[in-house]
């Protein structure tokens, strides 16, 4: 419905709803959340690389989830080597629920360089 923003609050206030939320998550889960401002720094990455969200990977395979869709009796999912392929999510726990920990899956942050990507693990 046209307008629902609106309800809603201002794009500020609907930012620190869902920061409030991600806190929320990460407290229930027992995770301590990194700033991408610490992240940046911890990998020398310019202030200025874009970040493209957050992925699902595998790194004992380097591979990214590139596709995921669920069915009612089937999922499916697709994994590409290409970071720049990989499915991000503006929100954490987005890419949280689709990890498998069991098989060493874990949310990283994407940024892009204007020469090269990087990742990281973000808790």
């Amino acid at each position: 419905m046209m307008g629902q923003a609106k309800n809603r609050g201002s794009q500020a206030d609907r930012e620190q709803q869902a920061k409030v939320r991600r806190n929320a998550f990460a407290e229930k889960m027992g995770l301590e959340q990194r700033s991408l401002a610490e992240i940046k720094e911890e990998l020398g990455v310019s202030p200025d690389a874009q970040f493209h969200g957050y992925a699902v990977h595998i790194p004992s395979s380097d591979e990214f989830l590139f596709q995921h869709s669920e069915q009612e009796h089937a999922t499916a999912r697709q994994w590409s080597k290409n970071p720049g392929l990989a499915k991000c999510f503006e929100d954490f726990a987005e890419a949280y629920m689709l990890t498998r920990p069991e098989r060493g899956e874990l949310v990283v942050a994407v940024f892009e360089t204007e020469s090269q990507y990087f990742v990281a693990e973000v808790m």
